[in-house]
């Protein structure tokens, strides 16, 4: 489609693009600061989030399924922590942050997929992809300005396992796009 069908929302595609790509980078990042199962068990919230936000900002009807959903997901995650909450362990300041950005990577992208249903009825002609890499270059500003203020890189103290993971969300979200 046509950029100038993004023009149309342009608050609206810069805030689609923005959500995805802070998500993504959060939870990159995410991975680099605390143990990877713990970040994708706090981004693999993001339904629970997706139908609490779904229920505020566009009114939708919460079934009873999915409210037996969010409970279980809330316990789950409360099984999850319970260790760490019971002794009140929650390991260093690495992984307090990093638990904290897979968990904000999460919210995010439940953002974005609310956005993508919201543009979808005020703004049918909007180009998701456009959105995406409007986004995306949003996101590689926020690389390149880490790197050049802190003399320092991202990218450098991810381990191997990290790059796979970055290269497999990557695809996927590339899969998405085809699809």
């Amino acid at each position: 489609k046509p950029l100038s069908e993004v023009f149309k929302a342009p608050v609206l595609a810069l805030a689609l693009g923005s959500a995805q790509a802070l998500a993504i980078f959060s939870l990159s990042y995410g991975f680099v600061l605390t143990f990877a199962s713990t970040a994708i068990f706090l981004f693999s919230l993001h339904p629970l989030h997706s139908g609490i936000l779904g229920r505020i900002f566009l009114n939708d009807k919460l079934p009873k399924r999915t409210l037996i959903a969010l409970f279980i997901a809330i316990l789950c995650m409360l099984i999850m922590f319970y260790p760490q909450l019971a002794t009140g362990n929650f390991g260093g300041p690495r992984e307090m942050y990093g638990d904290l950005l897979s968990f904000v990577s999460s919210i995010l992208m439940s953002s974005f997929l609310i956005l993508a249903r919201y543009s979808g009825k005020v703004a049918p002609d909007l180009s998701i992809q456009v959105s995406q890499a409007t986004g995306f270059a949003f996101s590689t500003l926020i690389l390149f300005f880490i790197a050049k203020f802190s003399n320092t890189s991202v990218i450098d103290s991810m381990t191997l396992p990290c790059y796979i993971a970055c290269a497999l969300d990557g695809l996927s979200v590339g899969a998405v796009n085809i699809a």
